[in-house]
């Protein structure tokens, strides 16, 4: 592993903001004037939190100075408490394991990694120190080569769970050497220092980091290695949006045992500083409540779907004493009007209102609301999956003075705000490209999951692209019913929707959004008429030659083969 000492020369560090009971900051640069949400945790409720029981508070943040974001994220083995885990037991039975980024200067573990705040064209350095448990299960010291080692067998299956790197999902930049490289695996007790230059021509808006060693991801997002890129700039000078009062909401879903662990341990309420099991979190917190917003007042949520597998369908309605809420299958009349400014931080064209939004695993969605009416209001997220897994997320109180005359929610964003679109363009091949996601549930795991037919083997490139190129991709599922869905997502290029058998893709208020992860809906029709679903998209591969992937982000797809390498050349 290469020595981050010698990568490069030392900048001033970057700040982190924090707080616990907003007394205690920590600087790592020059004196700071203002203190973030404290962000302190536990213990956590076994059960649902009612209204006001639990505040919302947001990650800790890490901002850009002079340029450059430079930080460390060290990742931590801990227990249900937050407390570190002893490695020598660590393969105990009966353990309960969570994995947590923690930036230089913070003091303690927490579910949600801290969000890391620049502007475009700011140098982000990254040092990842993996200061997880070795393990012994098999892969975790095999099936890597070179310095740093590379994923260089084939093998899609869960393997070295401990072994890391780091993913900036979203952000246009280099796939190459110690930047958005994702065949880098970093073992425990190792440094590496990541780096990442973000061109002037991006385009601002709200991204995440998470790990993306195959073999490992599913297990290390669903057990908490998320956090919240915010690049800053474009639409958030706008006045309309400037005005709104800022959230970053970061949506997790933990499944705290490693598969290693025979039975997890009894755990009492009052211990819990981790979620329990099969608790979708805002921020690590089950159903916090948010405070103090005024009737007229805009807020601006940054959602950030860290899911590893489950899809997110989120409306806002008022609060009501009456079993089962959330549990509609659509969002109810009279919800709060949802209003996407950017999706997977590209921003809109034109702001359109929804009764509510559905994420896939790695979406983000920037949304602006307004409250016209004083009360209590419910966060509802229903994935509809069949299982009973909906219910409140969060709740507002909707209590001071009414802001008069109401704030204004934009309507549109010039091009100037977005990318270029490619719906009209000449230039866009004419030849499709067609990509086809199977599951086969008659084979069993890891088999069932594959692309064109082919599970992933990172000695093998599955797309060529030449640099420059503008293309059409259609991308087919032929999975038996139309809700299994496989999230398609594609590294460093973000991609314009065009098309879809997907009846909310194929709206009107849809079509020409840019996103970097889109959901294959499974086969439709009947009879001779039935078919794979599909999405249509367009995509140009201005910048950055190199090897990257696409891949199905249900993470569990992925580490079981359904990922193929694209080479830009």
């Amino acid at each position: 592993m290469n020595n981050p000492s010698n990568l490069g020369p030392k900048k001033p560090r970057s700040q982190l903001i924090s707080g616990i009971g907003g007394a205690l900051v920590f600087l790592l640069a020059a004196p700071q004037a203002a203190c973030a949400n404290a962000y302190t945790l536990g213990p956590q409720r076994a059960d649902l939190p009612g209204v006001g029981e639990v505040a919302f508070v947001e990650p800790d943040v890490v901002e850009a100075k002079g340029g450059s974001l430079d930080t460390e994220l060290e990742v931590v083995l801990v227990d249900q408490n937050g407390k570190p885990v002893d490695c020598e037991a660590y393969r105990s039975e009966g353990a309960r394991y969570y994995r947590a980024y923690m930036a230089e200067g913070q003091t303690e573990p927490k579910p949600t990694g801290p969000t890391l705040k620049f502007a475009r064209g700011d140098r982000l350095r990254i040092l990842l120190k993996n200061r997880m448990c070795k393990t012994d299960d098999e892969g975790s010291s095999a099936g890597f080569a070179g310095n740093p080692p590379q994923v260089s067998i084939n093998r899609n299956k869960e393997h070295g769970i401990n072994h890391t790197n780091l993913h900036t999902h979203g952000l246009w930049v280099s796939p190459a050497g110690n930047s958005d490289n994702v065949l880098i695996s970093v073992g425990p007790g190792k440094d590496f220092q990541f780096e990442y230059l973000s061109p002037e021509d991006h385009v601002p808006g709200t991204h995440w980091y998470h790990p993306h060693k195959h073999g490992s991801v599913a297990t290390q997002v669903q057990t908490g290695m998320s956090g919240a890129l915010i690049m800053t700039g474009g639409i958030d000078e706008i006045p309309a949006v400037k005005q709104a009062r800022e959230r970053v909401m970061v949506i997790q879903r933990f499944e705290a045992s490693d598969r290693i662990a025979a039975k997890p341990a009894a755990v009492t309420a009052d211990r819990l500083r981790f979620p329990e099991d099969q608790i979708t979190t805002v921020n690590g917190l089950r159903a916090p409540t948010i405070k103090g917003v005024a009737p007229g007042q805009t807020e601006r949520w940054r959602i950030v779907s860290a899911m590893a597998a489950a899809r997110l369908n989120i409306w806002v309605e008022k609060l009501q004493s009456r079993p089962g809420q959330c549990g509609a299958t659509q969002a109810p009349a009279g919800t709060v009007p949802l209003h996407p400014i950017a999706y997977d931080g590209i921003p809109v064209a034109k702001v359109h209102a929804w009764r509510e939004i559905r994420l896939y695993p790695g979406n983000r969605a920037d949304l602006i609301l307004r409250f016209d009416e004083p009360g209590t209001y419910v966060i509802c997220n229903n994935p509809r999956s069949g299982k009973p897994d909906f219910g409140p997320i969060g709740y507002l109180q909707v209590d001071q003075a009414r802001v008069e005359p109401p704030m204004p929610i934009p309507d549109a964003f010039g091009p100037k705000y977005r990318y270029p679109s490619l719906l009209d363009d000449g230039q866009v091949a004419k030849l499709q490209r067609q990509i086809l996601f199977s599951e086969d549930y008659g084979e069993g795991f890891p088999d069932s999951v594959r692309i064109d037919n082919k599970q992933f083997d990172p000695n093998r490139v599955d797309q060529r692209v030449p640099l420059g190129a503008k293309q059409e991709w259609v991308l087919k599922n032929d999975s038996e019913t139309e809700g299994d869905f496989h999230p398609y997502h594609i590294h460093v290029n973000p991609f314009q929707l065009v098309d879809s058998s997907d009846p909310i893709y194929s709206d009107d208020r849809m079509k020409g959004v840019w996103l970097d992860v889109v959901g294959i809906p499974g086969s439709t029709g009947t009879g001779e008429g039935r078919g794979p679903g599909y999405v249509k998209i367009r995509s140009h591969f201005k910048r950055f030659i190199g090897l990257y992937v696409i891949h199905c982000h249900i993470l569990s797809h992925e580490d079981g083969g359904m990922m193929q390498i694209v080479e830009v050349y």
